[in-house]
C-alpha cells in the first residue's frame, strides 16, 4: 500500500502505509534479474464520497473527488520503481478512524458484495476495468490455485461487472487471507487471519492504461 487518503488528508487517526522499500527491492530484482514474479505493485487505500471534504451529495462531485485521489495515487508512486501496470484502488469499510464508514461498501471487490453496491444495471457494467477478486477463497494453502480455480475443484475465481476470469481485465485472485478466510490451525478464541496469498496475471501489453482511467 503505497498510500492513504487520510495520511493524504492529513488526518491523525487511520493515516497508516504497508510499504516497504526493501520488500520492493526484493520483488523487483526477482523480476528484472531473474524474470520470477511480477517484480513491485502497488494500490492506494481509497476514501469514499462520505470522506470527501467538498462532498455535496452530487455525481459530479463525487467523480472528482476519485479523480482528485487517483491523482494522488500516480504522485504518490512516482519516485518507486513499479514494474506492475495497474495500480489498484482499494476502497474499503475500514472500521476504525477517522471514518468507521468511509461512505461506500467495499468494492475490490466480489460478484456478490458488487451487485450489492451498484445493482445488475448499466452502472454495475464495467467490462474494461482491471479487477482483483477475492471470492473463493480457503484457509487450506493446500488447495492453491491451478491457474483461476482452486486445485480441490471447489471454486473458480469469481469477478464482476462483466469481467469474466477468462477476460484481460481480470488480473488478481486473493485466494487466500482475504474476507472472513482464518487459519484452520488457529486456537485461540480470536479468528485468525490467514496469510494473503493471491494469484497474479500480468494484463496484455495493448491494454495497459496510459493515464489515470476515468472514475465512475
Amino acid at each position: 500500500m503505497a498510500g492513504n487518503w487520510a495520511r493524504w488528508q492529513g488526518c491523525s487517526a487511520g493515516n497508516f502505509l504497508a510499504w516497504s522499500s526493501a520488500n520492493s527491492q526484493q520483488a523487483s530484482t526477482d523480476h528484472g534479474t531473474y524474470g520470477k514474479g511480477i517484480g513491485t505493485g502497488v494500490y492506494w487505500y481509497m476514501g469514499g464520497p462520505g470522506v470527501d471534504p467538498h462532498r455535496n451529495g452530487g455525481t459530479a462531485e463525487a467523480r472528482a473527488w476519485g479523480a482528485r485521489q487517483a491523482a494522488a495515487a500516480l504522485a504518490s508512486v512516482a519516485h518507486e520503481h513499479v514494474t506492475y501496470p495497474v495500480l489498484f484502488m482499494d476502497n474499503e469499510m475500514p472500521g476504525i478512524k477517522p471514518a468507521p464508514d468511509i461512505g461506500w461498501n467495499d468494492v475490490y471487490s466480489d460478484a456478490g458484495i458488487w451487485a450489492q453496491v451498484f445493482g445488475t444495471g448499466g452502472a454495475a457494467h464495467i467490462p474494461h476495468t482491471y479487477e482483483w477478486t477475492y471470492e473463493p477463497e480457503t484457509a487450506n494453502l493446500g488447495d492453491a490455485p491451478d491457474g483461476w480455480c482452486l486445485k480441490d475443484g471447489q471454486g473458480c475465481a469469481q469477478f464482476f461487472g462483466g469481467v469474466t476470469r477468462d477476460s484481460g481485465y481480470a488480473v488478481m485472485w486473493q485466494w487466500s487471507g482475504g474476507g472472513e478466510c482464518v487459519t484452520p490451525s488457529a486456537t485461540s478464541t480470536r479468528s485468525v487471519p490467514a496469510p494473503i496469498s493471491a494469484e497474479v496475471k500480468a494484463p496484455t501489453e495493448e491494454k495497459v492504461p496510459q493515464k489515470a482511467p476515468k472514475v465512475p
